[in-house]
């Protein structure tokens, strides 16, 4: 039975993408400690300002389009439509290409405007001007990750997703020189990027040699035709993530920020099985629904989401137990961050108990309750943000996104359950 089990695609995809993201985790974890430790709160803080407004480039950068490229790459590659993979490939990238690069420039030239005026943190308009050359090469690069989903290589996407930048920062961290600034750490990092990209593409053209078509077929209208709803997913998806950090950058200090940040980098530790399951099951969810076979997509996530708890529930409970020894690896001043751990850590294992339903709406053709889903967190975290920072400070950021992230979650169970008959938390499946 249990070499039955573990000989399924569910668990040899899941537990290859569990390992690298336990990998980068780690890797994840060394380097926010060596960030903390050499820079101090204040400038970890900028740090996390700049990377916020990169994530927002990113988003923006990419149109939607890597959904669309995973969805079709998926569907291309199990029919042998090798062409058509190839075309629709290539018409992301060069579309991704060119909106990367207008995206870019405008947020060069608006700076000065977010570093002063939004921030009010002048210090960080040169590292924020060095990180904007990051954009078109994450953005392709994430271009390349969904491709490679598409045609199941999961190991080879997440190391790009989620390993090479962690590592490559980590070890630049551990290395610089003792009174390194932001500055220096922002163009070490862009260099990583850029890294990132090359190995992307390696990674593409060892998997695609065999494509051997020269004439291509892209239909750049129908690539954007398909994207541009997912964009604003991905945009509602982006101030339900990143609006706390904005806000409370606006309302409160680079210093808070800074605890603020760390704080929610470790309680995405509780949900990172979420984010390996979705690696490796985007490409079956599409599969299953698209063969009309939804009895084996219902068995398929309800197994998901179990493996996915107990996995997480150990993780929950010794991040709340120790969460004052935990911070404190990261100096003294982030210990003050314990109540924002709990509070983000009991939101983020509602998120994995209630199974990868944002993935499974994305890629069964129901964009538009996925955006139904996030738009309801994101008006309750923006409205929540506004009222609860200027009282609050950081609990009030953690409370605001917290209860917006179990809203889109709940709303998303709800839209599965409508439109796919089937229920995929662990409290209610059988």
């Amino acid at each position: 039975m249990l070499k039955k089990l573990f000989s399924s695609y569910l668990y040899k995809q899941s537990f290859i993408a569990l390992f690298i993201k336990v990998l980068g985790a780690v890797m994840a974890f060394l380097f926010n400690i060596f960030l903390a430790r050499k820079l101090g709160a204040e400038q970890t803080g900028v740090f996390y300002l700049c990377y916020t407004v990169l994530m927002i480039a990113i988003v923006f950068s990419r149109l939607g389009i890597d959904n669309v490229l995973l969805r079709n790459v998926a569907s291309f590659n199990n029919k042998k439509r090798y062409q058509d993979l190839k075309s629709i490939f290539v018409g992301s990238m060069k579309i991704v290409l060119f909106s990367s690069l207008i995206v870019s420039l405008l947020l060069y030239f608006l700076s000065e405007t977010l570093a002063i005026y939004l921030f009010k943190n002048p210090k960080m308009l040169n590292s924020l001007r060095l990180i904007l050359i990051a954009i078109i090469p994450y953005s392709l690069s994430l271009i390349v990750v969904a491709g490679l989903k598409g045609l199941k290589k999961i190991g080879e996407a997440t190391i790009i997703e989620s390993v090479v930048i962690p590592t490559f920062s980590a070890v630049v961290l551990y290395f610089m020189l003792e009174g390194a600034n932001i500055k220096d750490f922002v163009s070490s990092y862009v260099i990583g990027f850029f890294l990132l990209i090359c190995l992307a593409f390696f990674f593409w053209e060892r998997n695609t040699s065999f494509i051997k078509e020269k004439t291509l077929r892209v239909d750049y209208k129908k690539i954007l035709n398909s994207s541009i709803p997912l964009l604003w997913v991905s945009a509602m998806f982006l101030v339900n993530t990143w609006a706390d950090r904005i806000f409370l950058g606006y309302y409160s200090s680079a210093e808070d920020v800074g605890v603020y940040s760390i704080s929610v980098k470790i309680a995405l530790l509780v949900s990172f099985i979420l984010g390996a399951v979705n690696s490796a099951s985007s490409a079956k969810f599409s599969e299953y629904y698209n063969n009309k076979n939804i009895q084996k997509l219902s068995y398929y996530c309800n197994k998901a989401t179990n493996m996915m708890v107990i996995f997480s529930f150990p993780v929950l409970i010794i991040l709340i137990i120790f969460s004052n020894k935990i911070l404190s690896v990261f100096g003294s001043e982030f210990v003050v961050g314990s109540t924002i751990l709990t509070i983000l850590c009991l939101a983020q294992f509602v998120n994995v108990a209630t199974g990868s339903v944002g993935q499974i709406l994305a890629m069964s053709n129901n964009e538009k309750y996925l955006k139904k889903s996030i738009f309801a967190g994101m008006g309750v975290n923006i409205i929540l943000n506004i009222i609860l920072i200027p009282k609050l400070n950081m609990t009030g950021a953690a409370l605001a996104t917290g209860i917006s992230w179990v809203i889109s979650t709940m709303f998303a169970l709800y839209y599965v359950k409508k439109k796919l008959d089937f229920i995929a938390c662990v409290f209610f499946n059988k």
